[in-house]
């Protein structure tokens, strides 16, 4: 039988984008718990099932909610004729998914490692079977709307398609930058010249006032080094306050933290170059694959941004303009004799 060509519709390039992040995340695993490992062999059967399901009914052939995937694939591989690939390792890996699940225990492991690229290589023998388009060219990144984001984006998601290890985590790096940059929390200024800023206008004077009274009387490269350690405070409120907004979208604190000492944080001049301080040994092409999929939830989540964060600086101030006053007495029941 002959593989589909027609484009495939909006709908199923979303799932199938969505698969993509799915074995992704499955096959980078950042805990190697029994646990762990068996949430990853049951995200990998299952994209491996859904995706047989898609084709069969892109096919109009019949997919039952009461088939599993070793029923399915063999639909499948009989009409495809040989154009799947890796089917003895998925009907493998189904095998382990049962008897992980029956007998409450993780896969071995190395399995999971192992396993991985033949879930990868039948997932895209399947979608370009059914569909006639690469898997790994389905961007995720169009599902970002700023341009910006979308585009450094892109550029990780084209190195990591050549495995590309280096390039990918570089363009990471700035992607995250630029999202913490334009963060509505986020107070650029204060770790580059004026800490102050960093504060709220109602205590900014109160900390004025107590450097002031700290730095009197001691020499200037006193002063230097405590305002260097309010600065270095401030960054690390920064840092808090992204742990905190990365954990609204689902992240464990144990993923953020895995995902912040795997992606540096790059450094934009003021000539606009872009600095990223890179690990000596890289990570594998799996762990940057998972934290592309983190940071790519990260910045799906955030919504609309400000344009740069000058606007979004702006943004906070103007929050700020406004200013309730509630007297002493507030919480009192109303003198029901007035009126």
């Amino acid at each position: 039988m002959t593989s589909e060509t027609g484009k495939p519709s909006a709908s199923d390039l979303s799932t199938l984008a969505t698969l993509r992040a799915l074995i992704d995340r499955a096959s980078a695993p950042t805990d190697v718990t029994p646990l762990a490992r068996m949430e990853s062999l049951i995200a990998l059967d299952f994209a491996c099932e859904a995706v047989t399901r898609m084709a069969l009914r892109r096919r109009r052939m019949q997919a039952q909610r009461n088939e599993y995937l070793p029923t399915l694939l063999k639909k499948l591989d009989e009409e495809a004729s040989g154009a799947l690939a890796h089917t003895d390792s998925i009907r493998e890996l189904h095998e382990a998914r049962d008897a992980a699940l029956h007998g409450l225990r993780g896969p071995d492991e190395t399995y999971i490692e192992d396993v991985a690229p033949a879930v990868r290589g039948f997932v895209a023998s399947v979608v370009h079977f059914s569909w006639g388009v690469d898997f790994e060219a389905i961007s995720l990144s169009n599902v970002i709307e700023d341009p910006k984001l979308r585009e450094m984006m892109r550029k990780a998601e084209s190195a990591l398609a050549t495995d590309d290890v280096r390039q990918a985590l570089i363009a990471l790096a700035a992607a995250r930058s630029e999202l913490q940059l334009r963060l509505p929390y986020h107070r650029p200024e204060a770790w580059r010249s004026n800490w102050a800023n960093r504060l709220p206008p109602d205590i900014t004077a109160t900390v004025g006032a107590l450097i002031r009274g700290l730095t009197r009387g001691v020499g200037s490269s006193e002063a230097r080094d405590l305002e260097r350690d309010f600065q270095q405070l401030g960054a690390e409120l920064d840092s808090a306050f992204a742990e905190i907004d990365a954990l609204g979208i689902g992240l464990t604190p144990k993923e953020f933290r895995w995902f912040r000492s795997l992606v540096p944080f790059a450094v934009v001049t003021v000539g606009g170059a872009t600095t990223v301080f890179l690990p000596k040994e890289m990570p594998s092409v799996m762990q940057v694959r998972r934290a592309f999929g983190f940071l790519l939830r990260w910045i799906e989540a955030s919504g609309n941004l400000p344009t740069d964060w000058r606007t979004g600086r702006d943004q906070v101030e103007e929050a700020r303009d406004e200013v309730a006053v509630l007297p002493p007495d507030w919480l009192e029941p109303p003198d029901k004799s007035e009126g």
